[in-house]
């Protein structure tokens, strides 16, 4: 029997409005209420998470975790994001300034980062996803468009949808592993076989359960590798992805041959793996899509359509409005 999904509902839209707004509202209370103290660094953690494009998409995030003495003596401990070329720099028991909330500690951040840079790194990031600048850019121009006239609404949605294509569906091109020999220790590896994927464990994920995810031609492995860094003191995380079932003796702590430049550990290779998949998924959203592009479409030839009734059969509120 095929498994059902609940559908989202407006208490997930409260819940998202209040997460975000929480955010936002503890990190301006930081900037306003922090303090800042010189932390000493207890360690560091490198992460990968793993996306669902059926091509493959991963993002990094680095975090060291800091202990600092608060005004009463006590030791009160934090971790802070910092960017890839801090975190390298620093080691453990280096010193670094955080800012944090005297009543919560734990809520912390480095002191050269305020709430307007938070903003602008996301704002860079968005413009870094094809898909996000497209879905966004659409809406933006069939809204102009609707105000415009029909035949500006269909010319931008026929443009809105042939731009997916060079945006994203653009051939990828994939570099054959260079550089020099090596070995590096597997510390994860995520099977990806449908996109949007699906996980049973996070339950709080409704647009998860109510996509539609359909199983890729070419399934793949995103490989997450502990490479140690010139001199032994510290390891980097790199991160491959393979067609699955092409490298063989692939498993959780196995140490396999990779090629790496010395200059970019992070973007080592596996040796022997083969990459198919980026070529022979990058259609996978096609229709999804052509279909964002028809449906906009008629969304702004509909918002097109109310406007001009609107205008036309003013109600009694619009005319005391304008008289007003």
């Amino acid at each position: 029997m095929r498994r059902r999904y609940r559908r989202a509902s407006a208490l997930d839209l409260v819940y998202l409005v209040l997460g975000f707004g929480l955010l936002v509202g503890g990190s301006l209370w930081l900037d306003r209420k922090g303090a800042v103290v010189t932390a000493r660094i207890e360690g560091k953690h490198e992460r990968v998470r793993v996306g669902v494009d059926p091509t493959g998409a991963w993002d990094r995030y680095y975090d060291v975790a800091t202990a600092f003495r608060l005004p009463e003596g006590a030791t009160a401990q934090a971790r802070v994001s910092v960017p890839r070329e801090r975190y390298d720099a620093l080691h453990p028991g280096d010193s670094i300034a955080v800012r944090y909330l005297p009543e919560l500690p734990f809520l912390a951040r480095t002191a050269d980062r305020t709430t307007a840079s938070i903003a602008w790194e996301f704002a860079r990031w968005v413009a870094e996803v094809p898909i996000l600048v497209w879905v966004i850019g659409g809406i933006v121009g069939l809204w102009i468009a609707a105000r415009i006239g029909a035949p500006v609404v269909l010319a931008t949605g026929v443009a809105w949808t042939a731009a997916a294509f060079p945006l994203l569906f653009a051939p990828k091109a994939q570099a054959e592993p260079s550089g020099e020999p090596a070995m590096a220790r597997v510390t994860n590896v995520t099977a990806i076989t449908k996109s949007p994927s699906y996980d049973s464990g996070h339950r709080h994920s409704s647009w998860s359960r109510t996509s539609t995810y359909r199983r890729l031609a070419i399934p793949y492995q995103v490989i997450e590798l502990a490479l140690p860094r010139p001199g032994g003191r510290d390891t980097v995380l790199a991160v491959d992805a393979v067609d699955s079932g092409s490298v063989a003796g692939l498993a959780f702590g196995a140490v396999l041959p990779v090629r790496v430049d010395p200059l970019v550990p992070r973007e080592a290779k596996l040796v022997g793996g083969t990459r198919y998949f980026v070529q022979r998924n990058r259609y996978h959203f096609l229709i999804p899509a052509v279909g964002c592009g028809v449906l906009g479409t008629l969304a702004g030839l509909g918002y097109r359509h109310r406007r001009r009734r609107v205008a036309a059969n003013p109600s009694w509120t619009d005319i005391t409005n304008h008289l007003t």
